[in-house]
């Protein structure tokens, strides 16, 4: 977990981040939090939007300031950012992501990979 303007980000749970000041913010979920170089990044993997639904479609590594909204705000305010709501996974990527989410998080507890 990280904290960020007084809201916490968690390892496996979908969150807004912004890759580019001139691009629109986008979907991600965190795999990882790091520190390179004495600064805090998180690697994460991409939600691309296809038809209404999400898929995971790569990753990239940002560092922790440029992460916008966090999980419970995210769920809340998704057509904010004219996103479909997150229970819309691809069937195939979602139990990839659901046994994901699960075995990271249970691999996580306690380890300190900041």
């Amino acid at each position: 977990m990280v904290r960020v303007r007084e809201e916490d980000y968690y390892v496996d749970e979908p969150c807004i981040v912004r890759i580019s000041p001139h691009k629109n913010p986008i979907p991600a979920v965190p795999s990882r939090w790091i520190k390179r170089a004495g600064v805090l990044r998180g690697v994460m993997r991409q939600l691309e939007v296809i038809n209404n639904s999400y898929r995971v479609s790569g990753s990239f590594e940002i560092p922790v300031d440029d992460l916008v909204t966090p999980y419970p705000l995210f769920v809340a305010h998704h057509a904010r950012y004219n996103l479909p709501p997150l229970r819309n996974f691809l069937r195939k990527q979602k139990c990839y992501i659901d046994m994901k989410i699960s075995l990271n998080a249970t691999l996580a507890r306690g380890w300190d990979l900041a």
